[in-house]
């Protein structure tokens, strides 16, 4: 069964090692690229010789806990947010996992890079986990998800009751860092923990360096003064997003109030809405139910359809 540190049981590790087409496959893999002198060292690394191409079950077991750092649990206050600072054993698992995207955009290059953002709660019952906003106890790791190359660019491991959007700005910069040489455009999908002012402005006003603009489609707090705006849309405004799927977009003229305070406000788009449509019967739902999916999206660049700018938000919905 599965233990509290995930995988699997030991049985089914034990299981593994007698596949010979993947320790064969292990094997290669452990000297693909190494030249002649490096294959011999990493032989000499062996006191006997080896009956297994992977870890021990105790090993693995063991593994996780590196991660820990029992100084940073001393920092934690009551009823705050907190996230412990990473060691260096945790740096370097993600150094090895950029290596890994390195290799894969080499081998399939992709120029483009939409980062889906999303934090998901993952029951246990640890005698040190925090209880999240659903009463149980729970982690809740924020986890960066590179959609064209289908892989995961970055995850933060978060107790349960760490909210959602919590230094998303700068688990998005980290993420950045990650992405491997080649990728010359991203953007950004979110759910409404990301619709904070600085992450959008930083995303809208082009302050990344090495990105600049970075286009986005963030949930919006479905307030009264937004769903005032959305009923101002004139009815030949709405377009379908995919025909027969019972989906609408429309441009919304609605700036937020913290926008306003700020006085300036470029930069930052307006607001594309997805309307729904209740199945079978044809009539439209006045309030918008609470599977809806408002999102923002850059105005930069103009090349990009607004049809393009739900994509994210619609294929969210139907998955």
């Amino acid at each position: 069964g599965r233990g509290e540190r995930g995988g699997r049981g030991k049985g089914e590790r034990r299981g593994r090692e007698g596949d010979e087409g993947l320790k064969r496959v292990m094997e290669e893999t452990e000297v693909y690229g190494l030249g002649r002198r490096e294959r011999q060292e990493l032989g000499k690394r062996w006191r006997v010789k080896r009956g297994r191409v992977g870890p021990s079950v105790s090993a693995l077991f063991r593994y996780p806990g590196g991660f820990h750092d029992e100084e940073e649990e001393g920092k934690r206050e009551e009823h705050k947010a907190f996230l412990p600072r990473e060691n260096r054993w945790l740096r370097g698992l993600w150094k090895v996992n950029a290596g890994m995207l390195r290799f894969a955009n080499r081998h399939r290059r992709q120029k483009a890079a939409t980062l889906d953002m999303d934090a998901s709660l993952v029951e246990t019952q640890k005698r040190e986990a925090r209880y999240s906003y659903r009463k149980r106890k729970a982690y809740q790791p924020l986890t960066t998800y590179w959609y064209e190359a289908d892989l995961v660019l970055h995850s933060e491991f978060r107790d349960g009751k760490v909210p959602a959007g919590h230094e998303q700005l700068r688990v998005m910069r980290e993420a950045l860092g990650y992405l491997p040489e080649g990728v010359e455009q991203v953007r950004l999908r979110s759910d409404t923990a990301g619709y904070q002012r600085e992450l959008l402005r930083y995303c809208a006003e082009g302050r990344d360096e090495r990105f600049e603009v970075i286009e986005f489609a963030v949930g919006v707090d479905v307030t009264v003064e937004f769903k005032r705006a959305v009923v101002r849309v004139a009815e030949e405004q709405w377009q379908p997003v995919v025909e027969g799927r019972g989906q609408e977009w429309a441009e919304v003229n609605f700036v937020p109030n913290w926008d306003l305070a700020g006085g300036k406000g470029q930069g930052l788009p307006r607001t594309t809405w997805i309307r729904w449509w209740t199945f079978g019967t044809g009539r439209e739902i006045a309030e918008p139910p609470r599977f809806c999916y408002p999102c923002r999206s850059t105005p930069r660049p103009r090349e990009t359809p607004r049809r393009e700018r739900a994509r994210p938000f619609r294929e969210r919905s139907i998955a």
